[in-house]
């Protein structure tokens, strides 16, 4: 994925406000298997705009994830997403950085990452 793609995904995602979304509802960690033995690690997260269950959530969605870092995720503090472009690295299958930057909740690496804004 070239920066600019990877730039425009990222201030797309910049453009819904992200910071109102900071309360962990969700999170959950899939490994799936792949063809040559390694398996492929994909990282859902569904954050609401506030404590309460019914309140407009943010889902996200990272591919191909790597270096997951998961704290305290019992705490109800608030989360404030950051998503970086490092494929400037050359690191194999990595395009993002992914950081809680307020409590320090989670952290990962990825190839590719979709979000959805649910009101």
């Amino acid at each position: 994925m070239s920066q600019t793609v990877a730039g425009d995904k990222i201030n797309r995602f910049l453009s819904i406000r992200p910071v109102r979304f900071g309360y962990i509802a969700r999170f959950v960690v899939e490994k799936l298997p792949k063809w040559d033995g390694m398996v492929s690690c994909i990282v859902e997260v569904t954050l609401n705009s506030k404590v309460d269950p019914d309140s407009p959530q943010l889902k996200l969605k990272f591919f191909h994830a790597t270096e997951v870092k998961i704290d305290d995720l019992n705490a109800t503090v608030h989360c404030v997403v950051a998503i970086r472009d490092i494929s400037d690295r050359g690191l194999e299958d990595t395009t993002y950085r992914v950081v809680d930057e307020e409590s320090r909740c989670f952290s990962l690496n990825c190839q590719d990452f979709e979000f959805e804004v649910l009101e």
